[in-house]
């Protein structure tokens, strides 16, 4: 997958999953507008293993949707 896409497109598309955006398009200097879906998974591991064989460092990493109950996040 190599495709620019909006927030609304991703969202629609990857609910469930871990998203790995390239060159993410940021607006008020955290809200992200879109980007490029390079990868994506319902494992976050499967994404953080993907990103780390990336040699650019403009990525963002986003869980699509609602969260399974008592998850816990680690920014």
């Amino acid at each position: 997958m190599n495709k620019v896409m909006t927030w609304a497109e991703i969202e629609a598309a990857f609910d469930g999953e871990w998203v790995l955006i390239e060159d993410p398009e940021i607006v008020d200097s955290s809200e992200i507008q879109g980007g490029k879906v390079i990868f994506h998974s319902k494992s976050r591991a499967d994404v953080h293993d993907k990103m780390m064989t990336l040699s650019r460092l403009n990525h963002a990493v986003l869980f699509i949707g609602q969260p399974a109950e008592k998850t816990v996040f680690a920014l």
